[in-house]
Parts: C-alpha cells; structure tokens; sequence
C-alpha cells in the first residue's frame, strides 16, 4: 500500500505517522517498518468488518474502517518491538520526520544517559498520547506546560500510575505501561528523569 500511495518515497523517509479518528498518533521509523510485516486490515476473514474490540475500562470499539496490524506469530520479534503500535479506526496515513514532529521535546544535549533513553522510550511509548511542549499528540494531557506533572504529582504516585492507571484512578482511559517490555521498571524511571529534566525547559509550541 505504500509503495501504491507513496511510489518509493517513503523508503527514504525517516518516519511514519499514523493517526486515528481518537487522536491517537504513533509515529514509526521507517527502519522498523521495513523489518516487520505490517497490514491496513479492512475486516476480519469470514465476516463483514471487525469484531468488536474490549478496552481497557470495558468499553467496547469498532476498529473499523481501517486497522494497522503486525503479523507476529512468525515474527516473534515483532512482540516486542518498541516502536510497533497497532492503532485502529485510521484517518490519515502521512510521512514525515521525528525532527519535524518533535522539534521542542529534546532534552540537552548534555543529559544523563538516563535522560536520553527515557526520551527515547517517551517516544516509543507516551507520545502518542501526550505532549511535551506541544509536542506529540493530544490525545491525553500536555504533560510540561504550564506545569510539569512531575511538579504536581508525588514521585512514588507518578510511577503507579504509569505503571497500572487503573490501581490510581478507577475508570482511567489510560493503558497500563506495556507489560510485555523488558525492564520495565528501569524504562518508567527514565521516562521520569526525562520529564523532571523537560521541567525545566517549558515552552508552548502549538
């Protein structure tokens, strides 16, 4: 489908953005998606459409008209890939750049390693949701600006949190932290020196 809607342009892109009728917008390295077998999915075999999905909070959704999904049965890396997301209900299918998406999120260049990966994973994970400085989706609240959640919300509380929403905040829309990462305790804890350092670069950029 990329090659029929994009010609070749998109192999030498540096990432894709896909966005759902929710605001949901995972971005995915070109690279990545080179290496795994991904399909837009129009229904399920033997029956008009999709069945209908159960979130998180019971509700239920049609991932219809369009779904992105990852064969990962034969790929078994494909399970674990950080940057993979299978978002449904797609509106729009646009290439683009992570220095276009997310020009003022970057921590200094001086950070901790602690601070980059925690950047990197934010961005694997949390920023399909959320925004830093504008950057991001919107799907979720703004998490730096005015006030960065790290400045409201008690340390130990903010990892809960992140880790089981639902153990905070009955009802929560918000996912549990993928529970299918590698250390994910270690991968939460620098998602939090990230935006303890993002604290103090505030801007509003959208």
């Amino acid at each position: 489908m990329l090659d029929t809607v994009f010609n070749s342009e998109w192999k030498d892109r540096d990432a894709i953005k896909f966005t759902a009728l929710d605001r949901y917008q995972p971005i995915i390295p070109v690279s990545v998606i080179n290496k795994h077998n991904g399909i837009i999915a129009i229904g399920e075999n033997g029956q008009r459409g999709f069945s209908l999905l159960v979130r998180n909070n019971g509700d239920t959704v049609d991932p219809g008209p369009f779904y992105l999904v990852w064969e990962n049965i034969q790929d078994v890396a494909a399970k674990k890939e950080p940057w993979l997301s299978w978002p449904w209900q797609l509106t729009t299918i646009e290439l683009t750049s992570f220095e276009r998406e997310y020009p003022h999120s970057s921590p200094p260049s001086a950070s901790p390693e602690s601070v980059k990966k925690g950047f990197l994973a934010f961005r694997q994970h949390c920023i399909k949701c959320h925004a830093i400085n504008g950057d991001g989706a919107d799907i979720g609240p703004e998490l730096n600006y005015p006030v960065s959640v790290t400045e409201y919300w008690q340390p130990e509380w903010l990892i809960r949190f992140i880790a089981d929403p639902q153990s905070v905040r009955a009802n929560s829309k918000m996912i549990s932290f993928y529970r299918d990462v590698d250390n994910r305790g270690e991968i939460i804890a620098d998602i939090i020196e990230y935006l303890k350092v993002m604290a103090q670069r505030k801007s509003l950029n959208r």
